[in-house]
């Protein structure tokens, strides 16, 4: 067991571009090592995690920015720029290695994919770092209607760092949100339609979309290859289009796309093009009056006096604006009644390709992905979020005229349309507001950019999207840099991140019993309805925002205070209780069943309790790091977690809500199952959601090693095991841990899906005063 070393570098890793972390590499002030420690440490951290950015991060990652360091002296300096930079791919770009490509689903989580995404392969030649998988929409927003952005069943649902009540744009969501709260360098994204710039606006990063075919879409999960990309996401233009140089290129695995966008790829780069003066001699075309028509009303919003000062700003560096220019049938293309229609027949056919090619995989085809959904609706939320989307698609047939006639109608509108508005005003670029006229450049596979430009009124980010014809990235790139460089937006850092999750809250609470399908012999759930405000409110409301998940117990004898231990859950929050009542109280709740055994957390007596405080000899008040690993193993001659309890439906639950284990799991100090044991982890886990696989954990880390022999901490909450990263609260401690109270912050480092083992990495602070009486002891 050892404690977490700060990094000794003085370097500041937030807000650092990709040139910053070059020349600290160079100049020996930083390692690789401490980079991306830096981010997993953010991942993992409240209030970051709370995001939900990631979805889940490379367990060799650390490894392999350890051996870069090794080699650093070996390679050539900033070839690619990329070298040792972190980098987090969205949920729908494959890599074979340890992490999961699912698109956000668990209909493919386990599946393997054959070989790396094309760009995946250019990346880590060019020596970056995969530092893990971002969340998004789930299946990139394509599987039915009314789904919010962001969210996907593996991975909850992604917050906007500015304003986490607000949309986070999608589906590329992720991907940007993490790029915006300091989680990774930069990041990659797809898009079919504003994937990409959507987020990046609202998120306040910069995104470029590419011209189709510039970047290979061999490896990612399919919508439809006649609109599908991949595009760079970086907090300024310089690093986005970094990433944009290295993953740009011809790919035999996408060779029709690939062959045909090769010709736009110019000698040297796209980094030539990041010129202050880009603007200069520019002309743009100004779609104000479209989005002025659009509903933007200046006496309620302030993006149209923003927009306006920022068009008045290129005007200064150079530009040539055209204003009262219009796109024919602009609001038809976004209508997208027939991009929809041609979709919904490219995605079945496209996604059955690649799910075929899989080495191994629980679906192969889009039936079998509806029929897992539809197996599965907890783990799914199928009643909340449908899937029509997808059936819709399922059901169409190649060949078919209603497929043809929709591919001549978005040829007619493209060429009628932006083809036309460009050629016809002799354009370099349009300039918009925001994020919707990239739906129009979606039809035709255009370029397009977008630059943090400003705020709207509840502080989330508007950006200002520049678009142009195929290939046009060498003007979009100057135009957008010196725009960036003018207006320094991108050099806004979202402080909002700092502070999620420091409110606290009047909650009032109304508990309502809702026995389930699946009763164990004691557990029991609750719905709550709760307002959450900062005020408290004359009446509760009816809105079902929030549940409990609990063990529920009693004990006979009338002396003792009857016990049950239990999990708030808030908006994906969690509040912890170890909540008392009278044998009475619980009679008048709910009905109690017997207890099959005792439970790790005793109650005192009714007559002890007193101020208990005075009558402990406390030393001084202190916080303590520790880092260990946590075996649970359910298989073979010698388990060291087993099964005691279970519900009548627990073994046909997706979630086994209502399987109960009694674990004795050692605690080692390295991952390594003979890593040497340093204490054991003893106490219950038991499924307490129907959703999600969610654990109500009563733990205590019980340590035998050091300084800490004998020491033990207490750990109670939630554990959403199918997640990445997440954090339970440290409720109590004995020995040298006094009164603790703190985090464990839990990320899974191995588990095999078939047995249930699985080895798990805890980093836990805890505040605590250390017992003067143990103290002594361990002195003798």
């Amino acid at each position: 067991m050892e404690a977490e070393e700060s990094a000794s570098s003085s370097f500041s890793i937030d807000e650092a571009t990709i040139e910053d972390i070059q020349q600290a590499f160079q100049q020996n002030s930083l390692t690789c090592r401490e980079v991306v420690n830096y981010y997993l440490d953010a991942i993992n951290s409240d209030p970051k995690k709370t995001l939900s950015a990631v979805i889940e991060v490379n367990p060799n990652a650390v490894s392999e920015a350890t051996k870069f360091d090794e080699n650093l002296k070996l390679i050539n300096p900033c070839k690619s720029g990329l070298e040792g930079i972190p980098i987090l791919l969205k949920d729908n770009i494959a890599t074979k290695d340890k992490l999961n490509t699912t698109a956000g689903s668990f209909a493919l989580l386990g599946s393997v994919v054959p070989r790396d995404a094309g760009v995946v392969d250019r990346l880590r030649k060019a020596g970056a770092i995969i530092l893990g998988k971002a969340g998004l929409s789930e299946w990139a927003n394509f599987r039915g209607e009314g789904i919010p952005n962001g969210w996907s069943a593996r991975g909850g649902t992604v917050k906007n760092p500015y304003n986490v009540e607000e949309d986070p744009g999608g589906s590329s969501t992720g991907s940007a949100v993490a790029v915006a709260a300091n989680l990774v360098t930069v990041s990659l994204g797809t898009e079919t339609n504003r994937s990409i710039i959507e987020p990046c606006s609202v998120n306040c990063v910069v995104g470029i979309k590419p011209t189709l075919g510039l970047t290979s879409r061999s490896g990612v999960i399919p919508l439809t290859h006649r609109q599908d990309t991949v595009g760079p996401i970086g907090r300024t233009v310089a690093d986005a289009v970094t990433l944009l140089d290295v993953i740009v290129g011809y790919d035999p695995r996408d060779s029709v796309a690939t062959k045909a966008a090769a010709q736009y790829i110019p000698p040297g780069g796209y980094k030539q093009f990041l010129n202050k003066d880009g603007l200069k001699g520019k002309k743009l075309g100004n779609l104000w009056s479209t989005f002025k028509n659009a509903g933007f009303d200046p006496h309620t919003s302030p993006v149209p006096g923003i927009y306006q000062k920022h068009i008045e700003t290129m005007r200064q560096l150079g530009a040539i604006i055209i204003d009262d220019v219009e796109i024919a049938n602009f609001f038809t293309i976004m209508d997208g009644d027939d991009e929809f229609l041609a979709m919904q027949y490219e995605f079945k056919v496209d996604l059955n390709a690649y799910l075929s090619k899989l080495v191994e995989s629980p679906v192969r085809t889009l039936a079998d992905v509806i029929a897992y959904n539809e197996k599965h609706p907890e783990q799914e939320m199928l009643e909340t979020y449908n899937q029509n989307t997808f059936i819709k698609s399922e059901k169409t047939n190649m060949p078919s005229k209603d497929y043809t006639d929709a591919l001549d109608s978005l040829k007619t509108l493209r060429e009628e349309g932006f083809e036309k508005f460009m050629n016809d005003n002799n354009l370099d670029a349009m300039v918009a507001p925001g994020h919707l006229a990239a739906g129009v450049l979606a039809n035709g596979g255009y370029p397009c950019i977008i630059v943090p430009g400003g705020f709207d009124e509840y502080d989330v980010p508007v950006g200002i999207l520049f678009g142009g014809l195929k290939g046009s990235e060498p003007k979009l790139i100057e135009i957008a840099y010196a725009f960036e460089q003018a207006t320094k937006f991108s050099s806004f850092y979202c402080k909002n991140v700092k502070d999620l999750g420091q409110k606290s809250s009047h909650l009032h609470t109304l508990l309502y019993s809702r026995p389930s399908d699946c009763r164990p012999p004691w557990f029991f759930f609750f719905w709550i309805s709760l307002k959450a405000e900062l005020k408290v409110a004359e009446f509760p409301s009816n809105e079902e925002i929030s549940k409990l998940e609990s063990f529920l117990l009693r004990w006979s004898s009338p002396k003792y205070k009857a016990c049950y231990l239990c999990s708030f859950i808030y908006k994906r929050q969690q509040h912890s209780r170890c909540h008392k009542l009278k044998k009475e109280e619980m009679e008048k709740k709910v009905v109690l069943l017997q207890v099959l055994f005792f439970l790790c957390l005793f109650t005192v007596p009714i007559d002890a309790e007193g101020n208990w405080r005075e009558k402990l000899n406390l030393g001084e008040e202190k916080t303590t790091q520790l880092h260990f690993f946590f075996h649970d193993i359910q298989s073979g001659k010698n388990p060291s977690a087993i099964k005691v309890a279970e519900g009548a439906a627990s073994s046909i639950s997706p979630t086994m809500f209502g399987t109960v284990m009694m674990a004795d799991d050692p605690l080692t100090e390295g991952p390594e199952p003979t890593s040497k044991i340093v204490g054991h982890a003893q106490g219950l886990y038991g499924s307490a959601g129907q959703q999600e696989l969610g654990l109500i954990m009563a733990m205590s880390f019980c340590f035998s090693e050091g300084e800490y022999n004998g020491s033990t901490l207490s750990l109670m909450g939630r554990n959403s095991a199918m997640h990445p990263v997440r954090e339970m609260p440290i409720v109590g401690g004995t020995g040298m841990f006094q009164l603790a109270r703190g985090v464990a912050v839990a990320r899974t480092y191995w588990l095999n899906v078939t047995s249930g083992d699985a080895i798990v990495e805890y980093n836990v602070t805890a505040i605590h005063y250390e017992s003067l009486h143990s103290h002594l002891v361990a002195k003798l």
